[in-house]
């Protein structure tokens, strides 16, 4: 499986594209007829799969390059094998993958969920992150942190792979996150004495003013030089 994510916007975006049969956060599936499509178009190296892609309104970079060339060779080996294309993937085999959770199993997991979507909810409401819906790396962030919220404060740590799947993030990038919590949390605490500086500038004499503005502020009354992309990154971050 591939490591890319959809976020919440591709998936709603995609799931309307006609050659794309059913899509989630962590994968996707194309119809039949798509396939056999990029099949034949590709014969004899006439086109390559993400032109086809492309041309079938589904953005390469978005599904990811690696990922084409896998399913593409792979659709390619089943027609020249066998004549036609199966899903042989994990999931399509008939056979489940995962033990049946017991009654009690599913209620732990629908009360994690909920908690988890709660948490989630009012920590972007808080921070007043992102008001356009735009996944950016601070909302990622933002979503490790509410997992390791909710594992610290229900005792969930057993279901770190549930939550990183319902919140729509990789296991790995929350472990990742949590080893680099010392230098994030070095970091913020700059971040957040270089923007205590940006809100004095901005209040000065009582007139609201812009990022190019408050870096003049800063540097012309308080001495202290900022460029602009540095002052919008932390007006952005600070809401």
């Amino acid at each position: 499986m591939s490591k890319i994510l959809f976020t919440d916007a591709q998936v709603k975006k995609l799931s309307k594209n006609k050659w794309i049969k059913n899509i989630t956060n962590k994968g996707i599936t194309y119809t039949d007829e798509f396939k056999y499509k990029l099949v034949k178009e590709c014969e004899n190296y006439k086109k390559f799969p993400q032109d086809i892609f492309r041309e079938c309104g589904i953005d390469p970079n978005i599904v990811g390059i690696n990922r084409i060339q896998c399913s593409a060779c792979r659709w390619r080996k089943q027609i020249n094998s066998t004549g036609e294309i199966k899903d042989t993937r994990k999931g399509n085999s008939g056979r489940n993958l995962e033990h049946e959770l017991s009654d009690k199993e599913k209620l732990e997991r629908a009360e994690a969920r909920i908690k988890l979507l709660e948490a989630e909810n009012e920590l972007l409401k808080k921070k007043q992150i992102d008001r356009n819906g735009n996944f950016n790396r601070y909302q990622i962030n933002l979503k490790f942190e509410t997992i390791k919220y909710i594992i610290d404060k229900y005792q969930l740590k057993r279901m770190t792979t549930y939550l990183c799947e319902c919140i729509g993030v990789s296991k790995s990038g929350y472990y990742n996150y949590l080893k680099n919590e010392n230098k994030r949390i070095e970091r913020d605490n700059k971040d957040q004495k270089d923007f205590d500086l940006i809100l004095k500038a901005y209040k000065f004499k009582k007139r609201k003013k812009g990022a190019r503005q408050i870096m003049m502020v800063l540097d012309n009354e308080f001495n202290v030089h900022f460029n602009l992309k540095k002052i919008r990154r932390l007006m952005k971050k600070f809401g």
